[in-house]
């Protein structure tokens, strides 16, 4: 047992390792939220009708609460939060990209 611990290529190989783990939990993350500085621009707002897969999206001018809707334009990366005249509207995160949203 005592030549196990006392070998120089097993603290060599553990030393290493921690080393390695040390700079990968430093170099690991990156603060991409540059992004948030860009202006936010919507193009286009579509009616997603999902009950009818018959009916295409439309574009549409207005529309009413609890409603899903597609936004398209640019900026939309590092959004928070979305109101629509007044009211705080819900969307997920995981549809958002920079150039289209889905809200409801």
């Amino acid at each position: 047992m005592k030549s196990i611990f006392s070998n120089t290529s097993f603290w060599g190989l553990n030393t290493l390792l921690g080393l390695f783990i040390c700079v990968m939990s430093f170099t690991s993350c990156d603060d991409n939220d540059s992004n948030e500085d860009s202006p936010i621009t919507v193009t286009k707002v579509y009616l997603e009708d999902a009950s009818s897969s018959s009916v295409p999206d439309r574009e549409v001018t207005y529309a009413r609460l609890g409603q899903l809707l597609r936004l398209e334009g640019a900026g939309f990366t590092g959004l928070k939060r979305v109101y629509i005249n007044g009211y705080s509207t819900y969307f997920n995160p995981v549809f958002l990209s920079d150039n289209s949203m889905l809200i409801t």
